[in-house]
């Protein structure tokens, strides 16, 4: 059993406070060791030897404690000169510890707790809702050969008006799935009319409202074409420009619900939209503030996690009733940002300076700072998530691009 002074020297060698547990002691020595690991300063042989000294020094404060903290013999911490702890005031400080190191699993499962919630009754007001739209018409029966799910390819959802193109998304997906369109959507036929104008070949796009209109009219009778013969509209539909991504997530879910519920899986599709962009968003809640801790602390990912519900036109954008594609791309530009920062921004430690010498503000950044391999992981993971941004709406990802790019010349 070692005495308290070597005990107590041990601790400041570890820069850590007496008392700490095991735990603590172990991921002390791991970042001390790393920070003087000879290696790190090349051939600067002056700093080398201090660093082996250094890290001599480690290695012996860590043997004694952890030997001694696994033994169980490590006396109480020695009170301070005119103090005295009580258990009381010990078992306060342990739990204010405690409390900070966890904070972000506390703030994480609040937040997770509050997107459930809200999930739920955001997600009984449209069946509630849709029962009142059909109150007056009677319900289509479900029909597995449907594109929709329900007899005459009729559609039954009432999504909010927030999510209104959501039904255009839906469609799509629709077409995807019953084999209409590849499984990339790139033209669609429901949407779009182009009649033969008289006396010319020249297509005019229109909208679907003028289509419908049109089509009941008689479809622009006494047009003609440049034979003088009157011809029919032409229904070309419209070209789709925006990636698929969305429409693989919807469709995933609902076969994932269509093999459970052994529904046709259009009418899964129809369920499913509600909350597609939900669970995605419930994915990025759980992983990514492991990664934030792991890179900057629980504070930090304990804000990241509360942003995700109290950022309200961040959260629009993916709870229940909202089936568009802006919430996979608010999050790839989170993302973006978010990784840039682990990678610090451009910065890097400079492994030549000795910590010792500098001042607690200082050495914090320095500590904080990756090192050129640590940047290079979080910079890759920056461009994965900027390209798939890209993918999904290069218009709403540039902006933010160009933003970061002043900000860094400012």
């Amino acid at each position: 059993m070692s005495n308290p002074t070597e005990l107590q020297e041990s601790y400041r060698t570890l820069e850590i406070e007496p008392g700490a547990p095991l735990e603590e002691v172990e991921q002390a020595y791991e970042a001390l060791a790393k920070t003087w690991d000879p290696r790190r300063f090349g051939n600067d042989e002056p700093r080398r030897r201090k660093a082996e000294k250094k890290l001599r020094q480690l290695n012996r404060a860590y043997e004694k404690l952890s030997a001694e903290l696994k033994n169980g013999s490590a006396p109480a911490p020695a009170a301070a000169p005119g103090l005295s702890r009580t258990t009381a005031e010990l078992q306060r400080h342990w739990t204010e510890r405690w409390y900070w190191r966890y904070l972000w699993i506390l703030a994480l499962v609040f937040a997770m707790s509050y997107l459930v919630i809200d999930s739920f009754v955001r997600y009984e007001g449209i069946v509630h809702t849709t029962s009142i739209s059909m109150t007056n018409y009677p319900l289509p029966e479900k029909d597995p050969k449907s594109s929709t799910g329900y007899a005459d390819n009729q559609h039954v959802q009432v999504l909010p008006a927030l999510g209104t193109d959501g039904q255009h998304w839906t469609m799509q997906t629709e077409r995807m799935l019953d084999g209409r369109e590849g499984w990339r959507v790139r033209h669609v036929d429901y949407d779009g009319v182009a009649p033969v104008e008289a006396g010319s070949d020249e297509k005019v796009r229109l909208s679907s409202s003028q289509a419908e209109q049109l089509l009941k009219s008689g479809g622009g009778v006494g047009a003609q074409n440049s034979s003088g013969a009157e011809s029919e509209p032409d229904v070309t539909g419209r070209d789709i420009h925006w990636s698929s991504s969305l429409h693989w997530v919807s469709a995933g879910l609902a076969w994932v619900e269509h093999i459970i519920n052994h529904e046709p899986i259009a009418y899964s599709l129809e369920n499913t939209v509600t909350w597609a962009n939900t669970f995605v968003l419930g994915l990025v809640m759980f992983f990514l503030p492991i990664a934030i801790f792991r890179r900057f602390g629980s504070i930090a990912a304990a804000l990241l996690a509360v942003s995700f519900i109290a950022v309200y036109p961040y959260y629009e954008f993916s709870f229940v009733g909202y089936f568009d594609h802006h919430g996979l791309a608010a999050t790839a530009e989170l993302m973006m940002v978010l990784f840039m920062a682990g990678a610090g921004a451009g910065w890097l430690r400079d492994s030549t300076l000795n910590p010792d010498n500098l001042t607690p503000v200082e050495k914090a950044l320095w500590q904080w700072l990756p090192e050129r391999r640590q940047a290079k992981k979080w910079m890759i993971a920056s461009g994965i998530a900027a390209s798939t941004g890209l993918w999904v709406s290069a218009a709403s990802v540039i902006p933010a691009m160009f933003g970061i790019g002043i900000a860094a010349l400012l």
